[in-house]
């Protein structure tokens, strides 16, 4: 077995990890381009899925709440400019019909981004990430992502009225005592 540490990363050697090898998130991601200027700041990553699919990757290297509403301000510039994208990455493969995705990779999310996202129309998908150096290959980072699932919008609770609870209730009487 090979020996390993984990190590920290800064933001920018997260996006180069990610831009070498998007397949270790998910099978058939593949990088288009990176710092993409918005009309809120540069998005960290921009991928394409094996469908065809846009895919908003926003990078942090510590738990951030912010980063939600960050990526959701990317995805919305993509969305409403994805013709532009599919024209200025000719022969890329982009379907401007398919939905775009949205991921966020960071070592962990707080509890509190975990539910907000709960109630947005648009999941994001997260991924915590650690990485690695191995003992044989000094300076060789791997990183390691693992796929986090949010908690789903809970059901909603049955409310009663006064009349369906008193209706419930039945009138067997005997020997003088009601039973319920």
């Amino acid at each position: 077995m090979k020996r390993y540490k984990p190590v920290e990363v800064s933001e920018s050697q997260l996006e180069e990890l990610v831009r070498r090898a998007p397949e270790l998130i998910e099978g058939g991601l593949r990088f288009l381009d990176h710092q993409v200027k918005t009309d809120r700041g540069p998005l960290d990553v921009l991928l394409l899925d094996s469908g065809g699919a846009l895919v908003v990757a926003e990078l942090k290297v510590v738990v951030d709440d912010e980063m939600l509403m960050q990526a959701v301000d990317y995805y919305d510039y993509v969305v409403r400019n994805r013709d532009g994208f599919a024209r200025a990455y000719p022969g890329k493969g982009i379907d401007p019909d398919q939905d775009l995705r949205l991921v966020l990779i960071a070592p962990d999310f707080s509890n509190l981004l975990l539910n907000r996202l709960k109630w947005l129309n648009v999941q994001p998908e997260l991924f915590s990430y650690q990485v690695l150096e191995f003992s044989d290959d000094p300076g060789s980072l791997t990183p390691v992502y693992k796929e986090v699932i949010a908690p789903a919008l809970p059901g909603r609770v049955a409310s009663y009225s006064f009349d369906d609870m008193y209706n419930y209730i039945t009138d067997t009487r005997q020997n003088g005592f009601l039973r319920v």
